[in-house]
């Protein structure tokens, strides 16, 4: 069995964990900064909250697709995991907020853990694992950056 390729990465936003989450938790304003949705709801009711499902609805002619997530775990300016399923790949995404030490502000470490279901996926991952990982890591950052960015002020 092929083991999950895993990429994290850290990002810093001067916001505090309370905007930060506040601002993942806004998921109807993701559209405003990710500019390939047409929109993004939670279901039911709104709350970022365990066992809710995030829906994205991709704009037309993107490089995305319409995504489900669900919530396996939410725990306010602390953590909050994402798993995920499409395209023959499945996904494990791990958020988690810190005071940054050195400057204020937050930390936020994102986890994507990403398994290949489909024979194709197994075998590019398998051959070619660094490219993989890159194209999860630009991922993580572009998404992450933005969504930081609904915390205030832009990330560095």
């Amino acid at each position: 069995m092929l083991r999950p390729l895993s990429v994290s990465v850290t990002l810093t936003s001067p916001a505090t964990p309370a905007e930060v989450w506040a601002a993942l938790a806004d998921v109807p304003r993701w559209p405003e900064v990710l500019s390939d949705l047409a929109s993004a709801r939670i279901d039911p009711g709104g709350v970022l909250t365990a066992g809710a499902t995030i829906q994205t609805v991709a704009l037309p002619d993107r490089n995305v697709i319409d995504m489900t997530y669900r919530i396996a775990e939410a725990v306010p300016s602390r953590r909050l995991v994402l798993e995920s399923r499409a395209d023959g790949f499945s996904a494990r995404t791990i958020y988690e907020f810190e005071v940054a030490a050195a400057e204020g502000g937050t930390d936020v470490t994102v986890t994507a853990e990403v398994t290949p279901e489909k024979l194709g996926g197994k075998i590019g991952a398998a051959l070619w694992p660094h490219k993989y990982n890159e194209h999860i890591e630009r991922s993580i950052r572009r998404r992450t950056s933005a969504l930081l960015e609904l915390a205030g002020e832009p990330t560095r």
